[in-house]
């Protein structure tokens, strides 16, 4: 094959605009090959294809050291401006003063930076209670302004130190600080409260954001409290509230959070804690969300299993949205109520678990909670339902799993009593079903997706406003739930 000229080559870049073949190499984006041999056509293909092809560094042992990364990325510049997603993992001897030399290398990006540390164990003499010091001291390891997030996934050695996250000190502002952990939901991870210590980081960030997925929240408060220069706008707790005592250790730091928007808690039981009764030494007061001035979007989640039901009931449930709704401050908008029974197999009765006593429900709390100073609340109800499998079920109803027959009860009954309120009532209420369903009317249809005497739990997938069951419909952009 004969090769065109230099100058027809570059006539024919010329003859398109420059959005149709950024375009194209944006479509290109996850395949490596393809970008290496746009990075031979051309200067301007050059720095848009190498763009892609380094915007996520990944390296494990596997791949070399870290020093061997960062000596790299130091002689080329070029590429490691690149740089936006970072990811570490596997390492049981990364050292602070190790990452904040790589930090260093990719120093240009950092204001955009997302850190991801995942499955590393940090060594134990870097945890000693000067390191932070010797950050400040050493012009290896200098502090750096800002970085768009820090996730730590598996971060081992947790239960070990008096200075819980020394990589917190390498910053003065962490836009998102996020916290995951891979265990069971039975074995959340547990801190010690003797290992903590009571010396606070020398000089805490700035943190606006804080996730934590699967560990317990009431050591991990005052870590927050200590270590962060409070200014979160948003709080998201996942599987992190299991008893009275983690509501009341989180209780201590919202009223620290004068500026909270957002806060998203996701509860799960744990054992035979019963945290959704109030009593005189346990109250969901205890939160202190009166203190949070410009809270606007509330999320609540619970999570609860075959025993829940049987024993507690949805009752409880509904009791605690209504607590937890009723102290509030006015500034209150928009609420999230979500149900998600954990998935297990059992055998019993569905008629032991069905509730009889759903007319009981305090519908007349909430609906005094809401009429009594919100003046404007976009509420969302979310009925989900996880199964473990996709399992194949009988059509006959008695033989459909008892959890879902309770959330369609529990589901009936929210949905009678909205149209009652939105009589007398300017608030604006919005109803949906979301997520991973049990749609048992859609596979009772004919034509749909049955077979005679059997069928597959069908998944509704998150669908516009316009389809949802919506009674009374608001516009609520840039709002997130």
């Amino acid at each position: 094959m004969v090769q065109a000229p230099a100058q027809n080559q570059s006539y024919c870049l010329e003859i398109f605009p420059a959005e149709v073949w950024e375009r194209t190499l944006d479509f290109l984006h996850d395949d490596d090959d393809a970008l290496a041999n746009c990075t031979l056509v051309c200067r301007d293909w050059l720095n848009t294809a190498r763009f892609h092809l380094f915007e996520s560094l990944s390296i494990t042992p596997r791949t070399g050291p870290v020093s061997d990364l960062t000596t790299f990325l130091v002689e080329a510049k070029h590429i490691a401006h690149c740089v936006k997603i970072l990811r570490i993992m596997g390492y049981n001897d990364l050292t602070v003063r190790t990452l904040a030399c790589l930090l260093c290398a990719v120093k240009d990006m950092l204001p955009k930076l997302d850190l991801v540390v995942r499955n590393v164990e940090v060594m134990p003499s870097e945890l000693s209670p000067d390191v932070l010091d010797l950050l400040h001291r050493e012009s290896q390891s200098p502090r750096f302004p800002a970085i768009s997030s820090i996730t730590l996934w598996d971060w081992w050695m947790i239960c070990e130190s008096p200075d819980q996250f020394p990589i917190l000190g390498l910053f003065d502002r962490i836009d998102k600080f996020e916290l995951k952990y891979t265990r069971k939901r039975s074995d959340p991870l547990d801190i010690a409260p003797g290992m903590l210590g009571d010396r606070p980081v020398a000089v805490g960030p700035e943190v606006n954001e804080f996730i934590a997925r699967h560990c317990r929240i009431s050591p991990l408060a005052p870590i927050i409290e200590r270590s962060f220069r409070i200014s979160l706008t948003l709080i998201y707790l996942e599987s992190c509230i299991f008893t009275w005592d983690d509501v009341k250790a989180i209780g201590k730091v919202l009223p620290l959070c004068t500026n909270l928007e957002l806060l998203r808690i996701r509860l799960l039981p744990l054992g035979d804690e019963r945290p959704f009764v109030e009593s005189e030494d346990a109250s969901w007061r205890d939160l202190g969300l009166y203190h949070c001035e410009r809270l606007r979007i509330l999320g609540l989640e619970v999570v609860i299993g075959t025993v829940d039901f049987r024993h507690r009931g949805a009752a409880e449930i509904f009791e605690a949205n209504v607590s937890i709704i009723r102290s509030c401050r006015p500034s209150l908008s928009h609420v999230l109520l979500k149900v998600e029974p954990m998935s297990r197999s059992f055998a019993v009765d569905p008629a032991e678990l069905v509730p009889t006593d759903l007319g009981k429900f305090r519908w007349d709390a909430l609906d005094a909670v809401l009429s009594g100073g919100f003046d404007d609340i976009f509420l969302c109800y979310d009925c989900y339902v996880v199964p473990g499998k996709c399992q194949l079920v009988a059509l006959d109803r008695e033989e459909v799993p008892a959890e879902v027959l309770l959330l369609e009860a529990y589901e009936a009954r929210f949905k009678e009593f909205l149209p009652r309120y939105l009589k007398r009532s300017h608030a604006a209420f919005h109803v949906m079903r979301a997520g991973v369903v049990y749609d048992l009317d859609t596979a009772r249809k004919p034509g749909g997706p049955m077979t005679l005497g059997s069928t597959r739990w069908t998944k509704a997938k998150h669908v516009s406003a316009k389809k949802m069951d919506v009674y009374h419909e608001v516009n609520t952009p840039g709002v997130r739930l």
